[in-house]
């Protein structure tokens, strides 16, 4: 495997040196000068000139239905750092010109974590400056209305303990979480860039699907879990070089430790794994049991479940769960025993509310979070039968009187801390009961495949969701009226 992974070894230690040295301890042969003849500036102007126009070539034969990211990136944790190279393909899928880009640098907090070094946009260094959470690049010139470009980003980002925060970027308990570690591109719509700012609260992120091909290395003690198909894992000297490719996915994430146990079980075509340091082996295997369960149940109801893998793994979170694509993240709590059925479900729910289907958590929270909630009391009745429907819809109404009433259909930084779950999760499941009783399970459950299908590695909103309520429904005046009651007031 030593050729497979020479030039990626190189690449990482030019990355290195670039950085500053201080992310790598991959080392590369030692490059030799040989003697050259001299060339004129126009001579290397004209070479320089033709490695340029043979890259944009080839990012314009690339069959680009969707971003792509390929990175090479480093794992450093003696300097607790994550470094690398992200490569994006994009597309200008409007006929205006784009004048610049937008990189959302989500672990920008209140926390200055990423910095980026250079950037190249079609093998031409250009410009950036940082606004809040945000890089925004200037092109040396305006990208041309379907112009594919290449832009490559060398960056690093600092891990942190985790604090107060969710944790789901940081590390602890001898676990890394390492979840929107990267540059990535924010979402292009109508000739603007959405992109959302940091917020304490809930998950303040839109992202387009796309296809990752990422290579690794981290130190060889480390066992990685991924939200992909592993195509390499092996041992070089100190390092371990790990190859992974998610396609399509909302995000890329990863888990890993020194200390990670794994239990797994295949369940049809779809292995399930649960990767855990500090909890208890029994728990995990339980893990495992509710997560074939609930993949039945929701591919049945929903659609099918869009991967062969599924990964459930044990991170430095504060506290319960988080969604990534093909991989949820736990607090070392559920592992240990608490809530772990509702947790595990939850989190698998949103491999088709949020991940197939996404939306802009920050500007319309509750949009995956309500479906996603009543996709629990949906796992229920399914296992268990009408009586434990029942009782988690009376959890569920009881917890809602515990706070004040808002209007639903509004931005995260709308609601208090302790209004947000309880409003945004429960009171978004009790609209969705209230709708599957107006149009009836039939009607409803053929809403929820056709959203899938239609909104598919897109980005719905509140209003395309309604208004394929009212098609398959046939009266709009109910449903609006629904709508107006529980989202609008």
């Amino acid at each position: 495997m030593k050729s497979r992974f020479m030039s990626f070894i190189t690449l990482l230690a030019a990355l290195a040196i670039m950085l500053g040295g201080c992310t790598s301890s991959v080392k590369s042969p030692t490059a030799v000068a040989s003697p050259q003849s001299a060339t004129t500036a126009n001579d290397v102007s004209s070479a320089e000139q033709q490695t340029v126009d043979d890259a944009q070539q080839a990012t314009e034969s690339m069959d680009l239905k969707r971003p792509r990211y390929e990175m090479s990136i480093v794992l450093d944790t003696q300097k607790n750092i994550i470094s690398g190279q992200v490569t994006i393909y994009f597309k200008n899928s409007y006929d205006e010109t784009m004048k610049e880009i937008c990189l959302q640098l989500y672990q920008n907090t209140d926390k200055h974590l990423t910095d980026i070094q250079k950037v190249m946009l079609d093998e031409n260094e250009v410009s950036f400056k940082y606004d809040a959470n945000t890089a925004i690049i200037t092109p040396i010139k305006p990208i041309a209305p379907w112009k594919k470009v290449k832009l490559d980003v060398f960056f690093s980002s600092k891990i942190t303990a985790r604090g107060d925060k969710l944790g789901d970027y940081s590390h602890g308990n001898g676990i890394y979480a390492l979840s929107r570690f990267y540059p990535s591109l924010a979402v292009y719509r109508d000739g603007q860039w959405i992109t959302t700012p940091y917020y304490y609260n809930g998950d303040p992120y839109i992202s387009d699907a796309s296809d990752f091909d990422v290579r690794i290395s981290m130190p060889a003690d480390q066992k990685p879990v991924f939200g992909g198909h592993i195509l390499s894992n092996t041992v070089e000297g100190k390092n371990r070089l790990v190859h992974v490719t998610a396609s399509p996915a909302r995000t890329f994430c990863f888990s890993t430790s020194a200390n990670y146990k794994t239990v797994s079980k295949k369940v049809g075509n779809i292995t399930i794994t649960a990767a855990y340091a500090n909890g208890s082996a029994s728990i995990a295997r339980s893990m495992l049991g509710y997560a074939e369960q609930a993949l039945s149940i929701f591919q049945q109801r929903f659609g099918q479940y869009p991967y062969d893998y599924l990964v459930l793994a044990e991170a430095p979170l504060r506290s319960g769960g988080m969604e990534y694509s093909g991989i949820a993240l736990y607090a070392p709590a559920v592992f240990q025993g608490r809530d772990v059925e509702r947790e595990v479900v939850h989190e698998i729910a949103h491999q088709w509310w949020f991940n197939m289907v996404g939306n802009d958590e920050f500007r319309e929270p509750w949009l995956d979070e309500g479906i996603t909630r009543y996709s629990e009391v949906i796992y229920y009745e399914a296992r268990y039968g009408a009586q434990r429907k029942n009782q988690a819809l009376a959890k569920i109404k009881q917890r809602l009187k515990t706070t004040d009433d808002a209007i639903l259909d509004t931005p995260v930084w709308y609601f208090s801390k302790s209004q947000y779950y309880i409003l945004v999760y429960d009171k978004g499941a009790l609209f969705h009961d209230a709708l599957r009783k107006l149009m009836g399970d039939d009607l409803y459950f053929s809403l929820l495949h056709q959203y899938l299908e239609e909104y598919k590695w897109g980005i719905a909103t509140t209003e395309d969701f309604q208004k394929l309520a009212c098609e398959i429904y046939g009266n709009d005046e109910a449903i609006n009226k629904l709508c107006d009651q529980w989202l609008y007031h």
